[in-house]
């Protein structure tokens, strides 16, 4: 009796677990073989494509091809990018309502290769190993977006981290429909063509213009953008602005109060007053005319002894991280820290009623200002930085939303604005200046995205940045901060000449390095093991209990 019931249990447990192997291959292949299947579990939806992307195929008039060009058993890490792409380009087609058509097309013979490289798309040298060698094989990854006879080009397809960016980015231009945005001219500052050529190409679905504010402004500009001016603006000049923001307009002041020599080897800032402060004092800031340094700063390269290059600490050029509080914020979604090159601090004051001040971005507690009229920003040991007394933290980057009142007050100026508007204000012109913005349309960096979230949000363009925010990095691990002060130490020392401390330092630095990776390795294995070791156990204990159960039996 008892044996009979032993092989019915086993019979049943046998037959629950074919069953519930059954139900995961079929879930397996819906999830294959239909969109139903699909589960973007990634923080940023990086498999998936943002909502905007699907409206837009979805509104389609004609049908679209996109042909994806790519040579079969490309050498790692490219060997994974054509499965992944399709994966892509098969949402794309989804969404359209049959409207997109995706080729993919292997060029493995002369002609395939001839017409890949009529289509723009060129091939790619990958090294790759063999028999102890190293040899130099040409494969092709690239795309091509046809709609009503005009063509976009994807030449290489590196990765599909800000791929879906690109190419809705390419369809939005085959479309033609373009978002008019204008740029303050006549005042010195970066320009169009000179200083600002980067941000142009970085946005190809924008119609960026020169705007001349001694006479009105359009209003069917959509946002305009005062860039770093190196002399003030006149009464009328900020009048013509102020008409344009109560009309609905949005402003973005970058930078203001210092004047940028960045040119030869002796690059400096002198602070002056641009004349912008006439303006937003009412709507709640103030652009202070100072320089703000930080302890918590990129590094530059400089001469140290003998020659050496030494990566040392540079406090004109801060690191910042963005507030949680308004990591929700368009401009600053999804970057968890930025690089404020050559910034000036920003003072709140009373926000008006109806408007709402956000602090998207500050300086860290170990930062200070700097009044002087002119600074030289030439690289120097960290102790020849003299931190001021007037420490922060200090804002930075300040978004403004709401009913404003008119800055200005002038005659002729709406009182209010006719509805909510939308002005944003950086302590510094570096973001969108070509020195520190990517050169073609790579967003993959903080910055880069930040610059360009921030023409979204004022062009009331948003939908852009959520698929911008695929694209940027994951923000790096963070370094203890042992091993932080011993390298400064180390840095410190070594510029000064004492090597002894600098050995020490090094010693110092290695040690916590050492403790660090122990860490880091005792995670590794928990996350490997862990699982396994969990269910095991999970497994005796429910063996034991069963054994028990057959016992009492």
């Amino acid at each position: 009796m008892a044996t009979n019931k032993r092989k019915r249990a086993a019979a049943e447990s046998l037959i629950f677990l074919l069953v519930i192997a059954a139900i995961v291959v079929v879930v397996n292949l819906i999830g294959f073989f239909t969109p139903m299947g699909h589960a973007d579990l990634t923080r940023n939806k990086a498999y998936s494509l943002a909502s905007s992307s699907k409206a837009l195929v979805a509104g389609l008039k004609d049908r679209m091809q996109i042909t994806a060009y790519f040579t079969q058993n490309l050498p790692p890490p490219f060997n994974r990018t054509e499965r992944e792409v399709v994966d892509m380009l098969s949402e794309y087609e989804r969404a359209s309502h049959g409207n997109v058509v995706v080729h993919v097309v292997h060029p493995d013979t002369d002609a395939l290769r001839t017409e890949a490289q009529a289509d723009g798309v060129q091939p790619q040298v990958h090294q790759v190993l063999k028999n102890d060698a190293v040899t130099a094989v040409e494969g092709y990854r690239g795309l091509v977006i046809r709609y009503l006879g005009d063509k976009q080009t994807i030449p290489a397809i590196q990765s599909t981290s800000g791929l879906e960016y690109k190419i809705t980015m390419a369809i939005k231009q085959l479309l033609g429909k373009k978002t008019a945005v204008g740029v303050l001219t006549g005042h010195e500052g970066p320009t169009l063509d000179k200083g600002l050529s980067s941000l142009r190409v970085a946005l190809p679905t924008y119609d960026l213009q020169p705007v001349d504010a001694t006479k009105p402004i359009d209003q069917k500009l959509e946002a305009v953008l005062i860039v770093g001016p190196e002399t003030p603006l006149s009464a009328d000049e900020l009048k013509n602005l102020d008409i344009y923001v109560m009309n609905g307009g949005s402003l973005g002041i970058f930078g203001g109060d210092v004047k940028l020599d960045l040119q030869g080897g002796n690059p400096s800032a002198t602070l002056h007053d641009s004349g912008l402060d006439g303006l937003i004092n009412n709507w709640g800031v103030n652009l202070d005319k100072d320089l703000v340094y930080d302890a918590l700063c990129t590094r530059v390269p400089m001469r140290g002894p003998m020659g050496i290059q030494i990566a040392t600490p540079y406090p004109p050029m801060p690191i910042v991280n963005i507030d949680p509080a308004a990591a929700k914020n368009p401009v600053v979604f999804e970057i968890p820290t930025i690089l404020m090159p050559f910034t000036s601090s920003i003072t709140l004051q009373s926000a008006p009623a109806g408007a709402h001040v956000t602090v998207l971005a500050s300086s860290s507690k170990s930062s200070w200002k700097v009044t002087d009229p002119t600074v030289t920003l030439e690289a120097r040991r960290p102790d020849e930085w003299s931190p001021t007394s007037d420490r922060g933290p200090f804002p930075l980057l300040v978004a403004i939303e709401g009913e404003l009142p008119s800055g200005t007050a002038q005659a002729g100026v709406p009182p209010k604005a006719k509805a909510p508007v939308r002005v944003l204000v950086s302590g510094s012109s570096a973001l969108l200046r070509d020195e520190f913005l990517p050169h073609g349309n790579d967003v993959q960096g903080g910055n880069a995205a930040l610059a360009l979230n921030a023409v979204d949000w004022l062009a009331a363009e948003k939908d852009l940045v959520a698929i911008r925010a695929k694209s940027v990095d994951d923000p790096n691990l963070n370094i203890p901060t042992a091993v932080k002060v011993a390298r400064d130490k180390q840095d410190a020392a070594l510029q000064t000449g004492d090597q002894a401390a600098a050995i020490k330092a090094r010693e110092q630095g290695e040690s916590a390095i050492e403790r660090w990776h122990a860490r880091q390795g005792r995670f590794r294995w928990l996350n490997t093991l862990g699982l396994p070791i969990a269910v095991a156990l999970f497994g005796v204990i429910r063996w034991r209990l069963r054994k028990r159960r057959r016992v009492t039996l």
